[in-house]
């Protein structure tokens, strides 16, 4: 796990941030957000988890959200052979928000749903 500097920056001056979310974040409801983006410091591709400070009490919440995930994560290298099967990841504080990146080829994707055809419908046309 690597350490990034708390910084004044911006997550967005960090993080080349793509348009599309797999998780999209509410700092109201204390959830993060999951998206691609393309790390600008060492240019690779990476998944950034973070969470959105607000600049209120909140903060504070969010703050220990962060910690507890870096916690676990530790606590999960610790088993032997972890680093076989764990990926590296940096985490790091911006001006506006907490977060943890990791490499982007760790093969999430998630399929595509044509527009107009939601879930639903698409599992009524693969019955006869």
């Amino acid at each position: 796990m690597r350490t990034a500097s708390r910084g004044t920056s911006t997550l967005a001056a960090r993080f080349d941030l793509k348009e599309q979310f797999f998780s999209v974040p509410d700092s109201a409801a204390l959830k993060s957000g999951l998206i691609g983006a393309h790390d600008r410091l060492r240019d690779e591709p990476v998944l950034v988890k973070y969470w959105s400070k607000t600049g209120t009490s909140i903060d504070g919440d969010l703050r220990e959200m962060w910690r507890h995930e870096m916690r676990q994560a530790e606590r999960a290298r610790a088993y032997p052979g972890a680093d076989d099967v764990l990926v590296e990841f940096e985490h790091g504080e911006t001006a506006d928000a907490f977060f943890l990146a990791m490499p982007g080829e760790i093969g999430l994707s998630f399929p595509k749903i044509p527009s107009g055809l939601d879930s639903h419908h698409k599992a009524e046309s693969s019955h006869p």
